[in-house]
């Protein structure tokens, strides 16, 4: 049952001009049996072809005498997306297929859009009758949207505040139903959301749901705050350098020391690269040192990368790319992901990106 975790995450900060996308799209994919389903609707108002795009394929139907009906297979809960034939850009309420018949009633109308200010064809879904999943997400989502003009351009606080009570809530309301868990995890909120709600949220799952590959990714979550505590000592973690050697984290020991993940093929990793060139002119000698281990699985592709860069710090590579020790260790969710160890070896930051890790850098290393 492979779940989807590798590709960098993106936590969006600005609630209604990207976090409300964040919350209506999953990305996660998981993979159980095959299971019938069946979504049959009544069009009010619209006449033509409409579309279910769901599980990376369309399918189409006729609207007749104002019914369609789509079916087939699913493998578990997939976020879908129905469109229909206009000249405006499409807006759809949510809907996931899943296991069983859904029922509901489709409008369309012409309204300017939130998230772009522009006219859009929005469709708007009414369940008649619901699976376990569209039963609870299905008013969540509409909740969300009919609230949004109220937080748009509220501060950043306040925005978080309120998506994160959405989620608080929605286990509150719902402690039987496993549609929560699968928004938290499918949306990828729960690499968002605070460590103190995320543990509040896990012990208080039925164990049943722990045991599943969502409540598993919940954990890892939760291991990863814990090993990534500011204060926290780590392990030592070993990878090979181009002339073969082992490079220790260990071996910096007296430093601050900034460990940066990362990949050839990764372009946010790339993209970040003048800033640490920047910030190891300013601060490289005795007192700071930069420790670059790639996950690439090709060492062609890292050595090529190296020199293409021109990375001036050491750099070592641990070939095994999500399987590689430091990345399991730390449950990264993706790559570029860095810590910044102390003399000692404690964490003082963990994915300092941009102007949060030239801030830290020059807090720790002011003298």
């Amino acid at each position: 049952m492979p779940i989807n975790l590798h590709c960098r995450q993106f936590i969006p900060y600005k609630l209604f001009s990207t976090l409300i996308v964040f919350l209506l799209c999953s990305f996660i994919s998981v993979s159980y049996a095959q299971e019938k389903f069946v979504i049959r609707g009544t069009s009010l108002n619209y006449k033509g072809k409409i579309y279910l795009d769901w599980d990376h394929h369309v399918d189409t139907v006729l609207i007749k005498n104002n019914k369609f009906r789509f079916e087939g297979s699913t493998t578990g809960p997939v976020r879908a997306r129905l469109s229909v034939d206009s000249h405006f850009p499409i807006e759809s309420d949510g809907l996931y297929v899943e296991a069983g018949e859904t029922a509901i009633t489709v409008d369309t109308t012409i309204a300017v859009s939130l998230l772009n200010n522009r006219e859009a064809c929005m469709i708007n879904i009414n369940f008649i009758k619901a699976g376990p999943i569209n039963e609870v997400i299905g008013p969540l989502e509409r909740k969300i949207k009919t609230l949004a003009p109220k937080y748009i351009h509220a501060p950043e606080a306040e925005q978080l505040q309120f998506a994160f009570g959405l989620i608080r809530d929605l286990f509150k309301e719902h402690p039987e139903s496993f549609a929560p868990l699968f928004y938290l995890v499918s949306t990828g909120s729960e690499a968002a959301i605070p460590q103190l709600l995320l543990d509040s949220i896990y012990r208080q799952l039925p164990e049943r749901y722990k045991t599943t590959i969502y409540g598993g990714a919940v954990k890892k979550r939760l291991e990863y705050y814990e090993r990534t505590q500011t204060g926290q000592v780590i392990k030592n973690f070993k990878a090979v350098n181009a002339a073969g050697d082992s490079i220790s984290t260990d071996g910096f020991k007296g430093k601050y020391l900034l460990v940066d993940l990362w990949a050839s093929w990764c372009a946010p990793c790339r993209e970040e690269i003048p800033l640490l060139k920047v910030l190891y002119e300013q601060y490289k000698g005795n007192q700071f040192a930069i420790l670059g281990v790639s996950i690439d699985r090709d060492r062609q592709d890292w050595l090529t990368a190296v020199e293409k860069e021109q990375l001036p710090w050491v750099n070592a590579i641990d070939p095994r790319h999500f399987d590689a020790e430091i990345y399991r260790y730390f449950r990264a969710n993706g790559v570029p992901f860095n810590l910044l160890l102390d003399p000692e070896g404690k964490v003082v930051g963990v994915n300092l990106h941009g102007e949060a890790l030239r801030n830290k850098l020059a807090e720790v290393l002011k003298q």
